[in-house]
């Protein structure tokens, strides 16, 4: 890509648009919420990480209910978690952690929805200074629900092609046929990662210094105001739970 593509690209991006964001500032910002949900065992700081998380469901423009659907398998094993956890320890950390897994995991699916294969392996090496093998096996498991939700497309499609409706129904009735069809979904998936991994390694994925990027990496001021909103969060976080111990 030459410099006036690229520097297309930069311009137009928009603090509304969090697809149009540099790879590296979606990952450090999913980064900082992560940390923010860590450190945030106060109803108030809690209250922070709901914000910041509401922040980035504002801006990914993303169909909220394709997101529900794509996170639900995920939802339900944080359901199990925190029922663990309220049981074995107590009510108010299990139901902490419930808020916190379910928004991480529906966050995670947001932004990966506004990611490409490519600008999650630019933004793992360029961003966090990972070496090639690293960068390739973190990339393959952050885009593994896309490529999960993409392999769900495709039987959907073969179903309608032979008659049937695979939406029909009730939601109830839609959640056995989408549990029924989880195992061989997930099989199909985990053997087009492996494939993907083996196609990187063969166009020398090997040595992510020599791969140059698809799009330059460049940070704008739009990605500079949304790192220091989420690091203020932060910082707000820490200063907080340090206040209310």
């Amino acid at each position: 890509m030459d410099n006036s593509a690229n520097n297309k690209v930069n311009k137009e991006r928009r603090l509304g648009n969090l697809a149009s964001y540099d790879p590296r500032t979606k990952l450090y910002v999913f980064v900082l919420l992560t940390l923010i949900m860590a450190v945030g065992w106060k109803w108030q700081v809690l209250i922070i990480g709901i914000a910041m998380a509401l922040v980035i469901v504002a801006i990914t423009e993303v169909d909220l209910y394709k997101a529900l659907m794509l996170s639900i398998r995920a939802f339900v094993i944080s359901l199990i978690i925190s029922i663990i956890v309220a049981i074995f320890v107590s009510i108010k950390i299990g139901a902490f952690l419930l808020i916190k897994l379910l928004l991480l995991t529906l966050i995670a699916g947001f932004i990966s929805q506004t990611m490409k294969q490519s600008d999650v392996l630019d933004g793992l090496a360029k961003g966090f200074g990972l070496n090639a093998q690293t960068a390739k096996r973190l990339s393959a498991v952050l885009t593994f629900v896309p490529h999960l939700e993409r392999e769900k497309k495709r039987v959907k499609m073969a179903q309608r092609a032979r008659g049937v409706d695979p939406d029909g129904g009730s939601f109830m009735s839609k959640l056995r046929k989408d549990i029924m069809l989880a195992i061989p979904n997930y099989k199909c998936t985990i053997i087009k990662s492996g494939r993907q991994m083996t196609a990187m390694e063969m166009r020398q994925y090997t040595s992510v210094k020599r791969r140059k990027c698809v799009h330059e990496l460049k940070f704008t001021w739009v990605d500079e105001v949304i790192l220091l909103i989420f690091i203020i969060a932060l910082a707000a976080s820490i200063l907080l739970m340090l206040v209310l111990k």
